[in-house]
């Protein structure tokens, strides 16, 4: 048994008969790691709603620098094979803002979602936001389409009229 603290460690075998003749001698470097990363989710903000495309975002960090992070999986329960992994970021940026962008199915009549993110180093510890955030899911919500100006419009005043029907 070898008892330590998180940290680089070179171990040193030797080993000798009984006449004290050297026999081997090996040289092991490895690291211990026990800590995972810490993730913290940022929107949508817990309980908001949403009605299908949504982007979710996260930040992650390492709280020490003997493990590196390798990869992001976003959770979530709207496929029917409930709470699951969706997306993977195999690049996540560590201390900033990373998104998944998910079209979520409703076809289910879900009221709610549930999601949360989950991130793995190099010693492979695994770290989830303390909670789970839940989506409210908006059938009914309005869509906003607009119609004037024109799409690459130029203009050379600065009263510029929009137009837009909502539905």
């Amino acid at each position: 048994t070898f008892n330590a603290s998180d940290g680089v460690y070179i171990l040193n075998v030797s080993m000798s008969d009984d006449n004290k003749t050297f026999g081997a001698n090996v040289t092991v470097n490895f690291t211990l790691d026990t800590e995972a990363p810490v993730v913290g989710l940022i929107a949508p903000v817990n309980n908001s709603n949403s009605s299908g495309v949504t982007t979710f975002t996260y930040t992650v960090t390492q709280t020490n620098s003997l493990s590196a992070l390798v990869a992001c999986q976003l959770f979530g329960n709207w496929t029917s094979t409930g709470f699951v992994g969706n997306q993977t970021d195999n690049n996540p940026l560590q201390g900033l803002q990373n998104d998944f962008a998910e079209t979520i199915d409703f076809t289910n009549n879900a009221t709610y979602v549930i999601w949360n993110v989950r991130c793995n180093d190099t010693a492979r510890n695994y770290g989830w936001n303390s909670t789970n955030f839940t989506l409210n899911i908006d059938y009914n919500a309005s869509k906003v389409g607009l119609i004037a100006p024109a799409n690459n419009t130029f203009s050379n005043g600065s009263d510029v009229v929009f137009t837009y029907i909502q539905t």
